[in-house]
């Protein structure tokens, strides 16, 4: 039986913020327009095998810890699930959460050649997608399953199979967020359905708890109901909600050659939206580990650090002014893992006064350490901290 994490009340974690204002509607809006431009993802047609290779490529561009096609077999020839996998870092396989969403479409017509399927689900892949691209940044301690479905409009076939396979298996899975259908508004303001059977009422209200703390998405609750490939979870007891623009739903490009961007999709900013919710959810219930600019840590006014420049290439020149002593005179670097690579000393000064030193984005044995976002932390004698984000780029 999967354990299921539940904390209806929390605080803010700035970590979780930071990673929920990385979203990126211009990132959303590309690759909902690179899948409508397959013209068709019916999941016989050779377009949605292409479909999905184009999205492994994605998965794998990010630098995913692992990226596989998930075959099954079915009554027809449908491409495989696309699952890409980033480790926790304290629990790695032992459990983890699922985002998900479907990339087949179709409208029903007898050759589907035509078949564009924005909001039913390009949309809801571009969730799958845009979390992966900004959580690939971060190190959780559960492992995340970043998880594009075949063959949803063919019987839930990819989902089915996937689900049952975790229950033979004796997954360990704590949550999964199933989105489809995230892109239209038929009257404002819109808000998100998160719907689920009534066991997973826990996870929907995880869900909205998130939404309301980091965004301003407005949310309905709905127990009991099912949208799409979460019900295959949820019928082996996992955890498992679905979200959805309406129930019932009244897109009229539903299942159309209409359903492309401005008409079945209409709403980027929605689709931004939710997807901001989705990366709140999903990292809150990874459990994010490691040092970040705006973490559980307290900056002071008094306390500052300044980096110029930022970005920087080949060195940092660091200023620090401080109204205390400084704890051990010592400036600690952390990588986004919260591991330490570098510790410099701070030449005595008295307080009020600049302290200068630089970093040549060396470690501790004088390696270079790779290019991307580091933390600098300072505590004063007090136990007063600071922390600011050095980005290195050569």
């Amino acid at each position: 039986m999967a354990i299921m994490c539940v904390v209806l009340l929390f605080h803010l974690n700035p970590q979780i913020q930071e990673m929920v204002d990385s979203v990126s509607s211009d990132s959303v809006l590309q690759n909902v327009q690179r899948l409508q431009d397959f013209v068709t993802r019916h999941p016989t047609h050779d377009s949605c095998f292409a479909a999905a290779e184009w999205i492994y490529n994605k998965f794998d561009s990010y630098g995913l810890d692992s990226v596989y096609h998930d075959t099954f077999s079915f009554m027809y020839v449908v491409p495989a699930n696309i699952v890409g996998i980033k480790r926790g870092i304290v629990y790695p396989e032992s459990c983890y959460n699922v985002i998900c969403g479907h990339f087949d479409s179709h409208t029903g017509t007898v050759h589907e050649d035509s078949a564009p399927g924005a909001d039913d689900n390009a949309s809801g892949v571009a969730a799958v997608l845009e979390a992966a691209r900004i959580l690939k940044d971060y190190q959780f301690e559960y492992d995340i399953r970043f998880i594009a479905f075949s063959a949803e409009e063919l019987y839930l076939a990819g989902s089915g199979m996937y689900a049952w396979r975790a229950n033979q298996e004796g997954d360990d899975i704590q949550a999964v967020f199933n989105y489809d259908m995230i892109g239209y508004v038929d009257s404002e303001p819109e808000s998100l359905e998160v719907c689920g059977d009534t066991f997973c009422t826990p996870l929907i209200s995880r869900f909205i708890a998130c939404a309301d703390t980091y965004t301003t998405l407005l949310t309905s609750p709905r127990e009991g109901v099912g949208v799409s490939d979460e019900s295959s979870f949820s019928v082996y007891g996992y955890p498992a909600i679905g979200l959805i623009e309406d129930i019932p739903n009244n897109n009229p490009y539903l299942h159309t050659q209409a359903d492309t961007i401005g008409a079945g999709f209409n709403s980027i900013s929605f689709c931004t939206n939710v997807i901001k919710a989705a990366v709140a959810a999903l990292a809150s219930c990874s459990s994010p580990v490691g040092v970040s600019e705006r973490s559980d840590l307290i900056a002071y006014s008094e306390i500052q650090i300044r980096i110029s420049p930022n970005p920087f290439s080949s060195k940092a020149n660091i200023c620090i002014m401080s109204g205390e002593d400084i704890m051990d005179n010592t400036l600690r670097i952390y990588d986004i893992s919260g591991r330490v690579v570098r510790s410099l000393m701070l030449h005595n000064a008295d307080q009020g006064t600049p302290m200068y030193t630089d970093w040549n984005g060396r470690d501790d044995a004088g390696r270079q350490v790779p290019n991307g976002v580091y933390f600098l932390r300072i505590m004063t004698a007090n136990r007063k901290q600071v922390v600011k984000k050095a980005i290195l780029m050569r």
